[in-house]
């Protein structure tokens, strides 16, 4: 049976979606994919959902994960070589890009504000940071363990940062106000939002960048390659988008807050990045 099902995913035939992921989890094949640290973890999920910033080292190759069986190696090797990945790692070093424009801009100072920031492992490719610019990186994330381990790496980096231990939606609500920085990104966070709290986040970030800033939204596109093998035998459900959708969030803004933006794909066209400027004076 083929897992990638791409954009038939709903259905083939007779048979819904839904029923086909049932009969995967109830075949044998699904305890042989758990042999796969990657796998297990995402349907297992520890941390209460499958995209957690332990995951994500597997991705990065950041993760030690110990293989019992030379199966759950060679899955491994698949699932973590696949499109959805490779563009997982692409979104992680068009972040250390941002962040080394803000700082070329800024004449090596910037402030970066981090939504769902997890371990934010793209500290590690700045070019930027690894120079010693100031760059003040703020993280927020509601789990307090990938805070800490975003920390500690920051402090190896040599780099100043502040974390926010809360959800989103204090930002939302404006219960917690966060202000003047460069550049804010959401790199997995906007794959988990209904649309009507992609839109109000939208609407924060820019306000939380100054005139000239810019803000990052990343979201996995509709019918990736990945999307069979991740729904039943992860359980990674996602909230695709297009760049046109990703485009629509942003309808509603304030017209204070309306400014250039911009839309690409990584190479595989898994994810689409919206870049958004806020107006004023600044870079465009």
């Amino acid at each position: 049976m083929s897992l990638i099902w791409g954009s038939e995913r709903f259905s083939r035939g007779d048979v819904p979606w839904e029923d086909r992921v049932a009969i995967v989890r109830r075949h044998p094949i699904l305890s042989l994919a758990q042999k796969d640290p990657f796998t297990r973890r995402a349907y297992t999920k520890p941390r209460g959902y499958a995209g957690d910033a332990v995951l994500i080292d597997h991705i990065y190759g950041s993760a030690q994960p110990e293989f019992q069986r030379p199966l759950g190696r060679a899955i491994n090797r698949y699932t973590t070589a696949s499109p959805a990945t490779r563009a997982v790692r692409f979104r992680r070093q068009i972040l250390a890009e941002l962040i080394d424009r803000a700082s070329a801009e800024g004449h090596g100072h910037c402030r970066v504000l981090a939504l769902a920031c997890g371990h934010m492992r793209e500290l590690e490719l700045s070019v930027a940071i690894r120079r010693g610019d100031a760059v003040e990186v703020v993280g927020l994330d509601q789990d307090a363990d990938s805070l800490g381990v975003a920390r500690e790496a920051s402090q190896r980096l040599g780099c100043r940062m502040e974390t926010h231990a809360a959800s989103i939606r204090a930002l939302i609500k404006r219960s917690l106000r966060l202000r003047d920085f460069d550049l804010v990104y959401a790199a997995g966070l906007f794959d988990y939002l209904e649309d009507n709290v992609a839109s109000a986040l939208v609407s924060r970030m820019l306000e939380a960048v100054r005139p000239g800033g810019r803000v990052l939204i990343a979201n996995f596109v509709p019918d990736i390659p990945d999307v069979g093998y991740m729904e039943a035998c992860m359980d990674w459900l996602l909230k695709y988008r297009t760049e046109s959708q990703l485009r629509s969030l942003l309808d509603d803004l304030p017209v204070e807050l309306k400014g250039p933006i911009r839309t690409f794909h990584d190479p595989d066209e898994n994810i689409a990045f919206l870049v958004a400027t806020r107006p004023g004076d600044g870079p465009v």
